[in-house]
């Protein structure tokens, strides 16, 4: 198993986070766009 940096993993999760949490908390969308485009970053990551 390969040695894990925990730093470098907690960058890696917020950095994949970030654009989730920037849509969420976004005005220029609301509802079901919203959620399209949070699926559509969760599933195409």
């Amino acid at each position: 198993m390969l040695p894990c940096n925990r730093g470098a993993l907690a960058g890696c999760v917020l950095l994949w986070l970030l654009p989730i949490l920037i849509i969420a908390s976004s005005d220029q969308t609301t509802g079901g766009e919203k959620a399209a485009w949070i699926c559509a970053i969760i599933f195409l990551s």
